[in-house]
């Protein structure tokens, strides 16, 4: 498959669906609810529909967090401070819808698996126009569209799951 090629991942670590909103649904109804590691993350700097999602998930429902940024940015000491050792997964965009701010997920992972987190990564706004290399970014699961910059149609997206994971839960 190519797109496994564009974003250096193995053929079976992709599917195929029909928006990025279903793939974050599909993760997001398909996690297992733990008692003491069940903190969700996702930052004011993602699509408005990542938020919904996860805060229509009943039982994570008071474990959800929301990372705020600074001016449409957020600084890694921010995810430093607000990712903890109770977060279970962790969404991040990466390039910012509204003001095309990039954001550093090498850095990001880093600090979430230091902390035990998964990291989820939305890469709808930077597919196709900005290098991935999910291996070397260390991204555990990334979605993304094909309708934007990867000049497809809509009705395609993406889902990566690094089935080859390293961190436990």
């Amino acid at each position: 498959m190519k797109f496994a090629k564009l974003i250096g991942a193995e053929t079976d670590e992709v599917a195929i669906l029909c928006s990025v909103s279903d793939a974050i649904s599909t993760i997001a109804t398909s996690l297992p609810f733990q008692k003491v590691k069940n903190k969700i993350m996702f930052t004011d700097i993602d699509f408005p529909t990542v938020g919904h999602i996860w805060f229509a998930q009943e039982p994570f429902k008071d474990n959800i967090s929301m990372i705020r940024s600074l001016n449409g940015e957020i600084p890694l000491e921010q995810y430093e401070k607000e990712i903890t050792t109770d977060t279970f997964l962790t969404c991040i965009p990466h390039v910012n819808y509204y003001n095309g701010y990039k954001q550093n997920v090498r850095e990001i992972a880093d600090i979430a698996h230091r902390k035990g987190s998964l990291l989820f990564v939305d890469a709808y706004q930077s597919a196709g126009h900005i290098p991935i290399d999910v291996k070397e970014m260390d991204i555990d699961i990334l979605t993304t569209g094909s309708r934007k910059y990867m000049l497809g149609i809509p009705g395609v997206s993406f889902l990566y799951i690094n089935v080859y994971g390293t961190i436990e839960m």
